[in-house]
């Protein structure tokens, strides 16, 4: 729940821009669960800031370590879309040919879910 004391949890694959922004962002006991760096890694910081903010969580996830479970977590995906236990949001379909268009969409954050090509 959102709210002025503040978000439950960010998940930020940016980093280094977005760091310290989302890091205030949260309320008590929120998470912060880092998951990239395309501006750049975050540089160090003093672990005392998650206990004056109100006893944050700060997790940096890899997959790697999951990949050995890739088999086992196709399959369950494709149990839960067959079953319609879970739902893709799917913002647009282009044909192949209007590639520069649907770059341009995501380029510009025109979309909300996932843009499909189609050849």
């Amino acid at each position: 729940m959102d709210g002025p004391e503040g978000i439950r949890v960010v998940y930020d694959g940016v980093g280094k821009d977005t760091f310290e922004s989302n890091l205030n962002s949260l309320g008590l006991g929120g998470y912060l669960v880092m998951y990239g760096q395309s501006s750049g890694y975050v540089p160090p910081f003093d672990l005392m800031k998650l206990q004056e903010k109100g006893s944050l969580f700060l997790t940096r996830t890899n997959g790697l370590p999951y990949m050995k479970y890739w088999p086992e977590y196709m399959e369950n995906f494709q149990k839960w879309v067959a079953n319609n236990s879970i739902s893709i949001k799917i913002d647009h379909v282009y044909p192949l040919i209007d590639v520069a268009e649907a770059h341009s969409r995501m380029e510009d954050r025109n979309s909300v879910g996932r843009i499909l090509l189609k050849p």
